[in-house]
Parts: C-alpha cells; sequence; structure tokens
C-alpha cells in the first residue's frame, strides 16, 4: 500500500475559511485535528509546518495561537515544549473565574470545622444540598459525604470525640 502524501493544497481543501482562521472538517483526536499519514494518525498543524518549513520538530506540542482549537492556519500554529504546554494548560484552568472560586472553596471548607450538630442537620435535613452548601459554607461534595456518613462518622459515632482537643 503506499503512503499517503498529504500537500497543503490538499489539507486546504478539507478546511472552510473563517476570518483569518482555517477550520479543520476532518477527525479530531481528544480536540486536536488528525489525518493519516503513514498508517499513523499526525497532528495536522504539525503536517503544515513539516510542508511548509521542511523542518520536523518534535518532544513538543502545535497548538492554535489564535484560540480557536479547529483552526490549523499555518500562521496561527505555535510550537510549545511540554513543559510550556503545562504550564500555559495549568494557567488556562486556574485562571478561570470559576476555577478559583472551585479552589477557594476546597481551602476553606478543608480549613473549617464542621460541629457535631451541623453533621446532624445535614443528615435529617430534606433541604436540597446546594442549599446547605451554601449554608455551611461547604462543597456540594462534602454535603453529600456527610449526608452519606462516608466523612464525619468519626466524629459522630465516636462517644470520645469532644474530649480530646
Amino acid at each position: 500500500m503506499a503512503a499517503a502524501v498529504h500537500t497543503v493544497e490538499g489539507l486546504r481543501a478539507r478546511c472552510i475559511e473563517e476570518g483569518d482562521c482555517l477550520l479543520w472538517q476532518g477527525y479530531f483526536a481528544v480536540g486536536t485535528p488528525m489525518v493519516s499519514d503513514n498508517r499513523k494518525m499526525t497532528s495536522v498543524r504539525k503536517l503544515f509546518t513539516q510542508i511548509i518549513t521542511g523542518e520536523a520538530k518534535r518532544g513538543g506540542f502545535f497548538v492554535a495561537g489564535c484560540g480557536n482549537r479547529s483552526c490549523v492556519e499555518p500562521t496561527h500554529t505555535v510550537w510549545r515544549t511540554q513543559r510550556n504546554h503545562a504550564m500555559a494548560m495549568n494557567k488556562k484552568i486556574n485562571g478561570s473565574a470559576s476555577a478559583k472560586l472551585i479552589n477557594s472553596a476546597r481551602i476553606s471548607a478543608t480549613k473549617r470545622r464542621v460541629s457535631l450538630e451541623a453533621i446532624r442537620g445535614m443528615q435529617n435535613s430534606s433541604e436540597r444540598t446546594v442549599v446547605l452548601a451554601e449554608r455551611y459554607g461547604l462543597s456540594r461534595a462534602m454535603v453529600n459525604m456527610y449526608r452519606s456518613g462516608k466523612a464525619g462518622v468519626t466524629l459522630a459515632t465516636n462517644p470520645f470525640a469532644g474530649l480530646m482537643k
């Protein structure tokens, strides 16, 4: 079987233009535009770069600098080392407002001690988990753990729990 030979024109034919971006209409694997090349899958951005520049970079990631995951425009492609890519992804995840709220809720919940009365109140309450989580300043997962007895069990069942402080 003959090896697949890709050209810039052939790859562009599988894209649509939208503004400055060239959006891939083919296969994606884990959010990355991919194409078959010699019986293995290769990043379309990597293939474009190899065809245009003639050099093959290894050990890193070719990402869309414009932020559009479908974009394979060679001028938008940025090559990152594995470390730089991990740092950028961490910044993207932890830099969002929702991630900051989740992290601050986790920290405050772990620092806060929940009283035996509060745990019993959660276990006996018919209120929704969201309401209880807001009232006690906990995450919904933590409220569910208290309700099911997976957390706070030693506090609720140990008769000597309050003696040693």
